[in-house]
């Protein structure tokens, strides 16, 4: 499965850093690319699950479970599970530090797009686990 490909992950890390860079950077003109935040949470959210699918094929046997739906539905919570503890790690930031204008809307469509690779991501696993 190409999720749990170390290339597919390394690229996919390499991408996400290099848009935070970007976007935390003074020539960002975060305005015009305003769709930047949506793309990125929703790459975050593949390599969750990405990550998630290799850690737990190689080290920690997470998913022993027969059934795909059940291992489709871990993967996804997992995924929110992350989406959240950064939403957390961002509402934090913007309270003591005062760095970030953060708003309902924003929050939830971060999470909306981390919930949308991690669906993509589990889906990709219930297609590579479908009996040929």
């Amino acid at each position: 499965m190409f999720l749990a490909d170390k290339k597919f992950i390394l690229a996919s890390a390499l991408l996400l850093i290099a848009g935070q860079i970007y976007s935390n950077s003074s020539i960002a003109d975060l305005e015009a690319i305003w769709w930047l935040d949506m793309v990125m949470h929703f790459l975050g959210g593949l390599l969750t699950a990405s990550l998630f699918l290799n850690f737990s094929a190689e080290y920690f046997n997470l998913l022993p479970n027969g059934n795909r739906y059940a291992n489709f539905l871990f993967i996804v919570s997992f995924v929110m599970l992350i989406g959240v503890l950064w939403e957390f790690y961002e509402y934090s930031t913007n309270y003591f530090l005062q760095t970030l204008e953060l708003s309902l809307t924003d929050t939830l469509s971060d999470l909306f797009f981390d919930l949308v690779g991690g669906i993509l991501g589990g889906v990709t696993y219930l297609f590579s686990q479908r009996s040929i």
